[in-house]
């Protein structure tokens, strides 16, 4: 199941989305960030490029995804060792 298809089923809107997906979250960042930025105002994600068991491929990848986050309506607001929490730079509002 897609994340479109989650927000499409659920109407999500404005929602907080936590990504641990175990490697695969680059996939779902390159296929559904256009999805991410129009429904979500805060992402936290666990990047797994730290890891000895993954390869150089898998590697870009990410590096790729997280090229992708900061050039898109995402800021970075925090990061912990692999955890990386994003805000949407238009709608996020800390209160």
């Amino acid at each position: 199941m897609s994340i479109a298809a989650l927000v499409q089923d659920y109407s999500l809107s404005d929602s907080a989305l936590i990504i641990d997906i175990e490697g695969a979250e680059a996939e779902l960042i390159v296929e559904e960030l256009a999805v991410l930025e129009a429904h979500f105002d805060l992402i936290i994600i666990e990047f797994h490029d730290n890891k000895d068991d993954i390869t150089e491929d898998q590697r870009a990848r990410i590096r790729d995804a997280r090229n992708r986050l900061n050039t898109s309506d995402f800021d970075m607001a925090e990061r912990r060792q692999d955890v990386v929490v994003y805000v949407h730079s238009e709608r996020y509002i800390d209160t």
